[in-house]
């Protein structure tokens, strides 16, 4: 009997410790910005542009939404515009507040897949059933999810005809009035 117990120890232990041996999914930490409802938006289309316009929210002390231009996420991808967020949180310190949306159009896929590159605002237009099932997934893996329709869609400065567009995105928050 007491050699039962001892084997059954033995055998509990073995699946603890193979249990303890995969590898755990790590969750992202949550989005460290707010979900920038009353943020003016500012659709740009390269790096060029996205420092452009964290440099006038910064020289204003305003905040500010960035966002891909529509369906971007098709031509460029999500790694091309995650590249382009992490050069700009190296360079801009956490005392400026803003937040770069990635416009996933109605590509259920392309927003997964810029989940896995790490951008953590997402937007989009794919159904309200699969809307909501894309809003859940954000939110476990720490990021948020936001549905666009033709009614909801925010207006927003588009930078690729402004020739400066340091100019024009400072025009836009001086007239917005959002200063900190």
């Amino acid at each position: 009997m007491a050699r039962r117990q001892a084997s059954a120890g033995r055998r509990g232990a073995a699946r603890l410790s193979r249990a303890a041996r995969r590898p755990r999914r790590r969750r992202r930490p949550a989005p460290r910005r707010s979900l920038s409802a009353d943020f003016p938006e500012v659709v740009v289309h390269s790096l060029a542009e996205a420092h452009a316009a964290l440099h006038a929210a910064r020289d204003l002390g305003a905040r500010i939404a960035l966002r891909s231009a529509p369906d971007a996420g098709h031509y460029t991808g999500a790694l091309f515009f995650g590249k382009i967020v992490e050069a700009l949180e190296a360079e801009f310190d956490t005392s400026l507040e803003w937040v770069f949306w990635f416009d996933c159009g109605e590509d259920a896929g392309l927003a997964l897949n810029a989940l896995r590159h790490g951008l953590t605002h997402l937007c989009g237009r794919t159904g309200a059933q699969t809307d909501r099932r894309l809003a859940n997934i954000a939110r476990r893996m720490g990021a948020a999810y936001r549905r666009e329709t033709a009614r909801s869609r925010r207006p927003a400065l588009d930078l690729i005809d402004e020739p400066e567009p340091y100019d024009a995105v400072r025009r836009v928050l001086e007239g917005a009035g959002r200063g900190r």
